[in-house]
């Protein structure tokens, strides 16, 4: 996909997050409704400051995509995750779950920015969905949590991966629902509403005091954002700091 379609907010920092990103726009084409924008955040009503990996818009729909480079094993207990190898294992929740949130305040923004601009077309719903980058993860999920789950397409001769491809079986898919779909006008008028919606550079963290926040948040409530934080000075000193929302 060419730079026109394809917008870069932020580079990004990681390498794994620039090769998962640069897999998906190898297989976008350089026609209407395609178009992408990595790395931005935005700023819900609630007032929660999200971070967005991926917007794609596809004929099927808009999707808000959540890349997770995982290595290892990747399995669940009840509603968490856990990944990683011997010796290095984390637990957290499905990524889905904020997806879906930053997706459905995502939407509301757009659609209030489409009457604002008196753009006369309907915002279709935004799907979250989450990327599983990364070809050799085992991926041991419950059935159930594998609802909108994708992982890398395969290559000419080898086998296919335990998860449906993030082209094949999500942004080349066919429309589930009409409702959903992103017409060719819609998407010529996206560039413009993601910019009345205030869409901004990614901030790899934010400073505390002496401590370095984690931009993206590990858990969200109603009032507040949950930070991993590292000490400025002690890099081995981490926390978990909440910001109250005002």
């Amino acid at each position: 996909m060419r730079d026109d379609r394809w917008t870069t907010v932020t580079p990004s920092q990681y390498h794994f997050e620039r090769a998962a990103l640069e897999h998906i726009r190898r297989h976008l084409p350089d026609v209407e409704p395609y178009r992408a924008w990595s790395n931005f955040t935005f700023t819900a009503d609630t007032g929660h400051v999200y971070e967005v990996d991926l917007l794609v818009a596809a004929p099927s729909g808009l999707y808000l995509i959540e890349i997770k480079s995982l290595r290892g094993r990747l399995a669940n207990s009840g509603p968490n995750w856990i990944a990683g190898e011997p010796g290095s294992v984390r637990t957290f929740d499905n990524p889905l779950h904020l997806a879906d949130l930053k997706a459905k305040r995502l939407r509301s923004l757009l659609d209030r920015q489409a009457a604002k601009q008196s753009v006369r077309l309907r915002i279709p719903y935004v799907q979250g969905a989450v990327f599983l980058s990364l070809p050799g993860l085992r991926v041991q999920l419950d059935d159930h949590q594998l609802h909108w789950v994708f992982g890398p397409e395969s290559t000419p001769g080898q086998a296919a991966g335990p998860l449906p491809g993030i082209w094949s079986g999500l942004l080349d898919a066919p429309p589930r629902d009409e409702r959903r779909q992103v017409s060719p006008e819609l998407s010529k008028s996206l560039p413009q509403l993601l910019n009345g919606v205030g869409t901004g550079r990614s901030r790899r963290y934010e400073q505390v005091g002496s401590w370095k926040l984690d931009s993206k948040p590990f858990d969200v409530g109603p009032t507040w954002q949950d930070h991993l934080a590292e000490h400025a000075q002690l890099p081995h000193e981490h926390r978990r700091v909440r910001i109250y929302l005002t």
